[in-house]
């Protein structure tokens, strides 16, 4: 059965415009879901990096306080004092471990009342860097950040501090931002779709 010239020539029409609205929302859709890939990478990227140097700044002046405070308890072997401000630092926010040692790295004090770590010495790289430097020093590792700095007193070097910052904190702000992020670009797809086929059907 052979439809009218005009039926055809109307569904060749619509087909024309079905295809050049399937063309156009495909580039649409594949340029918009690329730059805003690109944009969310960028903005994770940011914030991580953002972040991250907060976190550096903390554990910076929390390490500087600790080792001027720590001076004089160390020096006199006061380990009843040096308990007192490890446990406080222990039970601080993000903070997943604080050492303080002498200067051959054998720990005095992990902040823990039963000293379950005292005498030993952690022979892992970020530790032997750790009691090697001479000034503050920030190890970044995979899931955590190492803060370490020498107890010094006049020429003497009396021992040293290490405090271990964890970055979960970072890892949940970074997938909730991704998780916005992904929403926003979905939405985002959704409405240029919708324009594309309202400004093509007119």
């Amino acid at each position: 059965m052979k439809f009218p010239l005009k039926i055809r020539y109307t569904l060749a029409i619509l087909a024309l415009v079905f295809g050049i609205v399937t063309l156009l929302a495909s580039v649409l859709l594949i340029n918009f879901h690329r730059q805003t890939g690109n944009m969310s990478l960028a903005t994770a990227q940011e914030m991580k990096q953002r972040l991250l140097v907060k976190m550096h700044q903390r554990g910076e002046t929390m390490t500087q306080f600790l080792a001027d405070s720590l001076i004089n308890p160390v020096y006199e072997y006061d380990i009843q004092s040096i308990y007192e401000l490890a446990s406080t630092t222990l039970n601080q926010e993000d903070v997943i471990y604080f050492y303080v040692y002498e200067p051959d790295g054998k720990i005095i004090h992990d902040g823990i009342e039963e000293i379950p770590n005292f005498g030993e010495r952690f022979d892992d790289p970020i530790a032997r860097t750790a009691e090697k430097a001479d000034e503050f020093l920030i190890q970044d590792a995979e899931d955590f950040i190492d803060f370490s700095m020498p107890l010094v007193l006049g020429d003497d070097r009396i021992g040293g501090i290490r405090l271990g910052m964890t970055l979960d904190s970072i890892k949940r702000d970074l997938v909730q931002v991704e998780d916005r992020l992904a929403k926003i670009r979905a939405k985002g797809e959704q409405q240029s779709l919708y324009a594309v086929i309202s400004i093509t059907l007119g």
